[in-house]
C-alpha cells in the first residue's frame, strides 16, 4: 500500500515539475527587452549613433524628437519643449519642460526634440506596462472558450467521479477508492491549458525571429482572422533609409543648416531622411519649432521662420509639385525637395494576397500612377488623409463586419492602430515604440505580412489540434477508468505525458510550419 502510495505521489510531482519546468525554459510572458531590437539616438561629442535599448546606459545623453517617447527616466539638458504624459498620468494637456526638468520614461516629446541625461536604467521604466494588451480589445474566442471548457470540464470529471463511485460501490465497495481515484486523476485538464500557451507561444517565438515583434499570443488569433487591410504611405510603404533627395534650386549654406535644424527635431520618416541627406550641414540651433501633423514643420533660425512640409501647406500648386517637399522662408517659397526612389521593394507580389486593401496618406495624389503599378489591383487609395479620417476610415469598415489591420509609421497613425483589430507598427533603424500597436514589424519584412498571417494561421491549426488530443486523451483514458481497468498509479504516469504530448506536438508542428511558410 505504501510502496503504491509512494509511486503515485512521485509520478504525480513528476508531472507537476514537468510542466513548471516547461513554462519556465520556454518563457512566453515575455517583457520589453524581446520586443525592442530598435535603437534609441544617443550622443557622444559631437556623434549620434544609434543604440539599443538595453545597451542605454545612466549618464548617457540622449536626442528625442517631435513624437517619440522617451526610453527612460532623465533630466533636460538642452532644448524647451513640452511633454504628453498620457500614457503615464492620464492627463491629456502637455507639459512643458526646458533645462534641468525631469522627465519619465513613457511619456511622447510633443515640442521641439531635446537633449536629456539618462537617471535611471532601462528596468525601471515605464516601457514594460504601456506594452501591455490593450483592454479594449476582446479576448480572442479561443482563449475565452477554452476557460469555458476548462471550467465545464471539471464539473463533468466531478460528475463523472460520483457516477463511477456510485455504480462500483454496487459491485464491489473495496475497489472505490481506487477507481473513483484513477478517474481523477486521469481526467487531467492540464494538457487542454497547454493548448494556446504551446500552441501559439512557439508561433509568437518563430514570428519574433523573423521580425515581426508580437505583443501576445492573443494577437495571434486577431490576426488569422484579419479579412481587410488598411496601409499608410510615408514610412511604411516608403524606405527613408534608402530614400535620395534631388532640389530643383540651388539651397544655400545657411538656408540648408537652418532646414538641416528644422528636420533634426521631428521623427517623421522624410524629416529622418532629409537629417541624413544633410547631414555635412553646420549645426544651428532653432529658437521654436513646431510640427503640424500630416502637414509639415515649422521653426525660427538666424531670425528667420522656415517652412517644410506639403507643397498644398507651403501654399504651392499640387500639379506643380508632383512628389515633391516644399519649403518656404519667411512665407516665400524656397524651392522642391523631390525624393529619389523611396519605396520598398516586391510591394505587389508580396501584397497581392491580402485583399481588400486600402491606402490611406495624407500626401496628395502626385504618385498616383506609380502606386497604381506598385500595389495590388483593386487597392483602394485615399490621399490627403488625416489621423482623424484614418482612424473614421478603419471604423467605417469594422462596422461593415471586417476584421481590420491598420500598418502605419506609429507616427501619424496611434489612433487608427488603436481602433484596428491589429495595430502594426513599421519600424527600421529608429526607436519607434507605439504602445497603441499589437505588432512590429521590420520594414524590410512589409512584402512577407501574408506569410506573417500565414504563420498566425498556422499557429492557430496547432492549438485545434492540441484541443482535439487532449479530449481525445480524456474521453479514451476515461473510458478505462470507469471500468476499474486502470490503477491510479498507472493513471499518474499517463499524466503528464498527456501534457508531453502536446508540448511535443505544439513544437513539431510550429515548427514545421515554421519551415513551410516562412522559410527559416
Amino acid at each position: 500500500y505504501f510502496d503504491s502510495l509512494a509511486g503515485l505521489i512521485f509520478f504525480l510531482l513528476v508531472g507537476r515539475w514537468f510542466q513548471n519546468q516547461t513554462y519556465a525554459r520556454l518563457d512566453f510572458e515575455r517583457d520589453y527587452k524581446s520586443y525592442f531590437p530598435f535603437s534609441a539616438l544617443r550622443i557622444k561629442g559631437d556623434q549620434e549613433e544609434y543604440v539599443k535599448l538595453t545597451e542605454i546606459q545612466v549618464g548617457d545623453i540622449l536626442k528625442v524628437r517631435h513624437g517619440e517617447l522617451i526610453p527612460t527616466d532623465g533630466e533636460i539638458i538642452q532644448g524647451d519643449s513640452a511633454v504628453d504624459m498620457q500614457f503615464i498620468t492620464g492627463e491629456s494637456d502637455p507639459q512643458q519642460i526646458g533645462a534641468s526638468s525631469t522627465i519619465y520614461a513613457g511619456s511622447r516629446l510633443v515640442g521641439a526634440s531635446v537633449l536629456y541625461r539618462v537617471t535611471k536604467g532601462l528596468d525601471q521604466s515605464y516601457l514594460t506596462t504601456l506594452w501591455a494588451e490593450d483592454p479594449r480589445k476582446k479576448k480572442p474566442h479561443a482563449a475565452a472558450w477554452i476557460d469555458v471548457l476548462g471550467q465545464r470540464f471539471t464539473a463533468f470529471v466531478l460528475t463523472v467521479s460520483a457516477i463511477t463511485g456510485a455504480v462500483w460501490y454496487t459491485i464491489d465497495p473495496s475497489q472505490v477508492i481506487w477507481v473513483v481515484a484513477s478517474v481523477l486523476i486521469i481526467a487531467c485538464p492540464c494538457a487542454l491549458a497547454l493548448s494556446i500557451p504551446f500552441g501559439l507561444g512557439h508561433t509568437v517565438r518563430h514570428l519574433n525571429n523573423y521580425g515581426a515583434f508580437v505583443k501576445s499570443t492573443q494577437t495571434i488569433e486577431r490576426l488569422s482572422k484579419i479579412s481587410a487591410w488598411v496601409l499608410d504611405k510615408t514610412g511604411t510603404l516608403t524606405d527613408s533609409n534608402a530614400q535620395t533627395w534631388e532640389s530643383n534650386v540651388e539651397i544655400s549654406e545657411p538656408d540648408r543648416e537652418a532646414l538641416r535644424a528644422l528636420v533634426s527635431h521631428s521623427a517623421h520618416p522624410i524629416s529622418r531622411s532629409l537629417t541624413e541627406h544633410w547631414q555635412g550641414a553646420a549645426r544651428v540651433e532653432l529658437t521654436s519649432f513646431e510640427e503640424f501633423i500630416g502637414q509639415g514643420v515649422q521653426g525660427m533660425a538666424h531670425g528667420t521662420v522656415y517652412q517644410l512640409g506639403q507643397p498644398q501647406w507651403i501654399g504651392m500648386d499640387d500639379a506643380e509639385a508632383q512628389r515633391a517637399v516644399a519649403w518656404s522662408k519667411n512665407g516665400q517659397f524656397g524651392g522642391y525637395l523631390i525624393p529619389k526612389s523611396p519605396f520598398r521593394p516586391d510591394l505587389k507580389r508580396g501584397l497581392a494576397p491580402l485583399q481588400p486593401m486600402a491606402l490611406l496618406t495624407g500626401d496628395h495624389d502626385g504618385e498616383r500612377k506609380q502606386l497604381i503599378e506598385l500595389l495590388p489591383e483593386g487597392t483602394e487609395m485615399r490621399f490627403r488623409q488625416s489621423p482623424h479620417d484614418k482612424l473614421q476610415f478603419v471604423q467605417e469598415w469594422q462596422a461593415k463586419g471586417r476584421k481590420v489591420a491598420m500598418v502605419g509609421d506609429g507616427l501619424n497613425d496611434a489612433g487608427a492602430l488603436a481602433v484596428s483589430d491589429v495595430g502594426i507598427s513599421i519600424a527600421d533603424d529608429a526607436f519607434h515604440f507605439a504602445p497603441a500597436c499589437d505588432i512590429l514589424l521590420k520594414g524590410d519584412r512589409l512584402h512577407e505580412l501574408s506569410r506573417v498571417q500565414n504563420m498566425a494561421r498556422a499557429g492557430m491549426r496547432v492549438v485545434r489540434t492540441n484541443i482535439a488530443v487532449s479530449l481525445s486523451y480524456n474521453a479514451i483514458g476515461l473510458t478505462f477508468a470507469v471500468q476499474g481497468l486502470l490503477t491510479p498509479l498507472v493513471a499518474a504516469i499517463l499524466m503528464p505525458i498527456s501534457s508531453l504530448t502536446v508540448v511535443g506536438l505544439s513544437f513539431l508542428l510550429v515548427q514545421r510550419a515554421k519551415k513551410k511558410i516562412l522559410g527559416m
